[in-house]
């Protein structure tokens, strides 16, 4: 059972199966990027680095489009259940998966967190994202750190990137 933003779920995720698709498409994507790139290291000749060049550029345009689609369109996220323990000075109470790129032929989503401070925040507020499971377990655990801006608002913003294919089993976010 997760408790999350909107209360307590008693199922995975709302979008559960967007998030399977999601990680599909980036398993797919790095394989291809990673044969392309074995093709690329051995072409010698113009036309064949051209093409392959070319076909990379494609995989990306492809992964873009997919990975859009499944999010929900252009700059759509998807939310995520997310918990934060109480040691930690900021209080994330909303967690959004999107915003695809890609890293050393690796597909990455971000995650964004937004909340509020419990108290006088320090410089840095450092912490770490977990990706938990339907039952809270943890799936992978990322160091990530606020630093305070010279104007504090209302609503902080967080976050990190996550490997498409570490998403594999997320059903919500906690921040340790």
């Amino acid at each position: 059972m997760l408790i999350g933003c909107g209360g307590t779920s008693e199922k995975k995720s709302g979008d559960t199966g967007k998030i399977d698709k999601i990680v599909a498409v980036c398993e797919e994507t790095a394989k291809s990027i990673s044969e392309n790139r074995a093709q690329l290291s051995n072409a010698t000749d113009a036309n064949q680095l051209s093409g392959l060049a070319a076909k990379e550029k494609a995989l990306l345009t492809t992964m873009d489009e997919k990975l859009t689609a499944l999010l929900g369109g252009k700059d759509a996220r998807i939310p995520l259940p997310v918990t934060t323990n109480d040691s930690v000075r900021i209080n994330y109470n909303q967690a959004l998966l999107g915003s695809p790129s890609l890293q050393n032929g690796e597909p990455y989503l971000h995650i964004a967190l937004k909340g509020f401070a419990r108290g006088e925040l320090p410089d840095v507020v450092e912490y770490t994202v977990v990706l938990v499971d339907d039952k809270g377990a943890p799936l992978v655990k990322k160091k990530s750190s606020f630093f305070k801006p010279p104007q504090l608002t209302d609503t902080l913003i967080g976050g990190t990137m996550i490997k498409g294919s570490e998403l594999k089993g997320v059903a919500g976010v906690r921040i340790e």
